[in-house]
């Protein structure tokens, strides 16, 4: 995520609060710095609840010396049930807003929402070349094939943030990371042409090709390019230009 964020805004100096994450370690097959295992997985509102506690404890009053927070999520479908889920999504970062500002004792302190619509993956699609594409280059035709067939249709990869469906149980109807990483079950029946699985069959290497949202997120978006991903997520896009007129007046930040 940090390269990730400097490229988003170059000339910000970000801090990291939360999570922390563990280092590189290649012989355990994590060859990418990766959230904890004790960290792993917050997200929604319990990862909000643990950035006010962050910022309280940490950066309150005197202490706070950052110019903005940025709280970086994937959306889960979290306003698909709302009425108006533009609306919904406004009341909520308005609230977030005042809670950040009281939890640091900062009135005017710059608060921003990146949330992945509907989850991350759509980032690492958005810039396939340098997501997926470079990830699994052996099976990277086959692959982005099966997902525009299998996975999104009848969507188009216009409009990868409107994937999802409900939200179902506290997440998305149709889980973006969990289409993905069935695509690559060579056990699973698809009926879809081109089959996938027959291209994974062959794939050369020593232990079955898989997708691990926990390892193979992290890696790729090391390497993803934000201006292309703003091109085909317009959610992303908005906080996007507004970070980059931050950065532009040399202000510092935290994710």
């Amino acid at each position: 995520m940090d390269a990730f964020l400097r490229k988003l805004a170059p000339h910000v100096r970000w801090q990291r609060c939360f999570p922390a994450v563990s280092k590189p370690a290649p012989k355990l097959g994590r060859p990418h710095a990766v959230p904890s295992t004790e960290h792993s997985g917050t997200t929604g509102q319990q990862l909000v609840e643990r950035m006010l506690q962050c910022l309280q404890r940490h950066h309150c009053g005197r202490a706070c010396q950052l110019d903005f927070v940025l709280l970086i999520d994937d959306a889960d479908c979290r306003f698909a049930n709302a009425v108006d889920a533009r609306a919904a999504w406004t009341d909520w970062e308005t609230l977030l807003t005042r809670q950040v500002r009281e939890c640091t004792e900062r009135p005017t302190l710059g608060f921003y929402v990146l949330l992945a619509s509907p989850e991350i993956e759509a980032w690492l699609m958005a810039d396939w070349e340098n997501g997926f594409g470079r990830a699994f280059p052996d099976i990277a035709s086959s692959l982005r094939q099966h997902v525009a067939t299998c996975v999104l249709s009848p969507l188009s990869w216009d409009r990868l943030e409107e994937y999802g469906g409900r939200l179902l149980g506290g997440s998305c109807e149709h889980k973006l990371s969990r289409r993905i990483a069935e695509s690559f079950d060579i056990s699973t029946d698809c009926q879809c042409r081109p089959p996938l699985r027959e291209r994974i069959q062959r794939y050369p290497g020593d232990r079955p090709i898989s997708y691990s949202k926990r390892i193979d997120g992290p890696a790729m978006l090391k390497h993803i390019d934000p201006s292309v991903v703003a091109r085909r997520c317009p959610s992303f896009r908005v906080v996007y230009e507004r970070l980059r007129q931050v950065a532009a007046s040399g202000e510092t930040g935290t994710g």
